[in-house]
């Protein structure tokens, strides 16, 4: 029997499908990410990304410093669940900032911060700890 294992896709239709398909959701990549070690030059090594972003003690240089580096990796990976989780990376440093030390470390206006929080908390996927992060960070003082 000769069967044609492509399904007549072209060759970039086909190569999309196994992105897609190989790709993990946002979720696991952000729980995998969450459980991994910060890094960037953080004072305690071996602290997860997670513990450090809730953490109320974490300094505002290494909060800038996660920020800097989920916006820079958000701009390098054009779309797919790294991406979506960068970006949700990215404002989970800016929300542990305000949360934590009343300070807003983001060019953005209140509004325009306000709304993205927004638009993360209602993903699904958004694990429940940065929800709860977002949400207290879209409060009013």
């Amino acid at each position: 029997m000769d069967r044609d294992s492509t399904i007549k896709l072209r060759p970039d239709q086909l190569a999309r499908l196994l992105t897609v398909l190989c790709e993990p959701e946002p979720e696991v990549w952000l729980a995998r990410s969450l459980a991994g070690p910060v890094g960037l030059g953080e004072a305690r090594p071996g602290r997860r990304l997670g513990e450090v972003l809730l953490d109320p003690r974490t300094n505002l240089g290494l909060l800038r410093t996660i920020k800097d580096h989920w916006k820079a990796v958000s701009l390098r990976v054009p779309d797919g669940a790294e991406h979506a989780g960068a970006i949700a990376l990215y404002y989970a440093a800016i929300a542990a900032a305000l949360v934590h030390h009343g300070t807003l470390i983001t060019k953005n206006s209140p509004a325009e911060l306000s709304e993205a929080l927004a638009t993360l908390v209602a993903k699904p996927w958004l694990p429940r700890d940065l929800r709860g992060l977002m949400e207290s960070a879209s409060r009013p003082a």
